[in-house]
């Protein structure tokens, strides 16, 4: 059986493994009694019909990724890829804030 792992940092729990909203079948779930709402909580779902649209996405996604690859390979193998490390510190700030 394939489960799929949802991490909601929005969701109002008090901590732990939040049930999942797949009523169909029993979930197990753990609360620890020290977490606070400010931390990260994890989801496990047995939801087929959105596992197998989430799976779909990522087989279509799959060829973009390999093609991206496959190029950044043939770059590097060439010795045409270069490192802009200001570009690399921009970004990296840039998704810390």
């Amino acid at each position: 059986m394939m489960m799929m792992l949802k991490v909601d940092l929005n969701a109002p729990t008090l901590g732990g493994v939040a049930p999942s909203q797949d009523s169909n079948k029993p979930e197990s779930t753990s609360v620890d009694p020290l977490a606070t709402p400010d931390q990260d909580r994890a989801t496990l779902s047995t939801d087929k019909a959105r596992i197998d649209g989430l799976t779909n996405q990522a087989i279509a996604l799959s060829a973009i990724r390999q093609e991206r690859v496959n190029a950044l390979r043939q770059a590097i193998q060439s010795g045409d890829y270069r490192i802009e490390s200001g570009k690399t510190a921009d970004a990296l700030i840039q998704d810390a804030s």
